[in-house]
This record gives C-alpha cells, structure tokens and sequence, in this order.
C-alpha cells in the first residue's frame, strides 16, 4: 500500500512537472515503524515454525484430527507409519494434503496439531488490528492523494497516529510469543 501510494505521488509529481523533485515524498516515521513491525512478524514467524517442525509429532494428537489414520497405521512398519504421518504433519505442525485443502478459517484457527481446529485468539486479533490499521490509512491516504490534485506539489505523506503503531507493536508482539508456546506435548514416536 505504501509502495502504490509512494509511485502515485510520484507520478504525479512528475506530471505536474517538478522532475528534480519527484522522488522528495516524505513518509511519516511511525508509517516506517509499522512496516518494521510487519516485517518482523513477516519473517519472525517462519523462524517459529522452522522449530516446531523439528520436534517429534504427538500422534495421539494428530489421530483425534485425523481419525482414519489410526487404521491407515496399525500393523505397518515404523518406516511406513513415519511416513503416513508425515503426509499429515510437520513436526507440530499440521499440512494440508493438497493445496485445495487450505481453508480461509485457517487464518485464524490454530496451526499445531493439537489446537488446528480451535479459534486462535491471537491470531484474531492480530489479523483484525491489522486490517482495521491499514484500512484507516489507507483510507488517510487515498483521500489525501485525491485532495492533492489542488495542490502544486506533493512532498509528504499524511500523519500516522503513534498510537496505532504501538497497538500494532503490541499485537504482533503478542501474535509471536502465542506462536512461540507449544499448543500440545511433544510425541515420542516419529
């Protein structure tokens, strides 16, 4: 959102010819620390989840989500029992046969196998401040770029509440350390 509105006003910079100072678009310092704060949580999460693949799955667990692969294991091999429990789970972490598999309530139920199909409280808050933080400015921004056809030249981007960058610290920061605590025990067997 910021990069579009950051190439509009430079369009239209351009267009209302000030070449040399096309790019001089100032964007407020909290608008940098919240994407600072999306940044991190963009990559903090994936090094979450890179650990939690690494434990041993809890197969009690994933049989309660999975009830038909209590008789797809029995009698098999250990190599052939690890490799059915793959197809399901990641370490802690559940998968998705297939990409079609992916549902939009996944955003915010939970992960683990031990909580994939329980409403994750952080991950709903977090989804909704975000949203509700980007919609407001982006809101902020287009109708300041609307309103900016008045003006000569634009050099700066509309204020962003210090406020809205700490709830959005605060929410992300939460959403990390919820994802940080393991929902379930670990397993004993692989």
């Amino acid at each position: 959102m910021v990069l579009s509105a950051f190439l509009t006003a430079i369009v239209f910079n351009l267009r209302k010819g000030h070449v040399g100072t096309a790019l001089d678009v100032a964007i407020p310092e909290e608008v940098w620390v919240a994407m600072g704060i999306s940044t991190a949580s963009f990559v903090g999460s994936p090094l979450i989840l890179q650990e939690k693949r690494k434990k041993k799955t809890n197969v009690t667990e994933l049989e309660t989500y999975v009830p038909e692969l209590k008789q797809a294991l029995d009698g098999e091999s250990k190599e052939r029992r690890a490799e059915e429990i793959r197809r399901y789970a990641a370490g802690n972490l559940i998968r998705n046969l297939k990409p079609e598999d992916a549902r939009l309530n996944e955003l915010i139920t939970g992960e683990e196998v031990g909580n994939v199909k329980v409403l994750d409280l952080s991950r709903l808050q977090n989804l909704f401040f975000t949203l509700i933080i980007v919609g407001m400015y982006a809101a902020s921004l287009g109708l300041f770029l609307a309103g900016a056809a008045d003006t000569e030249l634009v050099s700066q981007f509309p204020a962003f509440s210090s406020s809205a960058a700490v709830l959005l610290g605060i929410s992300h920061g939460g959403y990390l350390m919820n994802k940080a605590v393991d929902k379930q025990p670990e397993g004993e067997n692989d």
